[in-house]
């Protein structure tokens, strides 16, 4: 059986390099025999905001409904996300908000208790930035990748989780940049 990978690109704009990487990572992934959904946020209609908090009966768009579907569909869930002050662009954080709810991703059930109900899945962070990898690997700690893996991901019942940092990118030159799909397409490659 192939193993069902979701790749999500988080970037806002509508053409980024963001969303080549997404590209670039699931055609390698449909090449090593990969089952692939890709969802480019940007390209969703959802209200980003959770109107009343976790105990909101806000009723989700469509395209959140699909969301879940393959979230729950998916063994290995891929998010290229930039850096926007040290954290995730406001359009992620907002998916997060509206799809990873109370009752469907997770429900508490007592004190300091609560049931995970996204298990038997792993995740994978490819995070871009303008500066310099090692500075937001090891100065910062790659705040995305725990706060998506474990503080999201992991609360929800995920298990394994990496990440890819591509740093630089503000003086990136074309062939740097060439050069980093390849990198990212084997990737995709490797995971299945």
């Amino acid at each position: 059986m192939s193993k069902k990978i979701l790749v999500i690109n988080s970037n806002p704009a509508k053409e980024s390099f963001g969303r080549a990487l997404a590209e670039a990572y699931a055609a390698g992934a449909k090449e090593a025999g990969a089952e692939v959904q890709l969802l480019h946020l940007i390209d969703l209609k959802f209200d980003p905001i959770l109107w009343g908090g976790d105990k909101s009966t806000q009723e989700m768009e469509p395209d959140l409904i699909k969301a879940q579907e393959l979230i729950k569909w998916t063994d290995h869930l891929v998010i290229v996300v930039p850096v926007w002050w040290a954290n995730v662009p406001a359009l992620l954080k907002g998916f997060i908000d509206r799809v990873f709810t109370v009752g469907w991703a997770y429900k508490f059930t007592g004190p300091n208790k609560w049931a995970k109900y996204l298990t038997k899945k792993t995740s994978y962070f490819i995070i871009t930035t303008g500066g310099p990898a090692l500075y937001y690997r090891f100065l910062l700690r790659n705040p995305i990748a725990k706060f998506l893996g474990r503080d999201v991901l992991g609360f929800c019942g995920f298990g394994k989780y990496g990440s890819t940092i591509i740093g630089g990118l503000v003086d990136a030159t074309p062939g740097k940049c060439k050069e980093k799909l390849k990198k990212i397409k084997n990737l995709g490659r490797k995971q299945t």
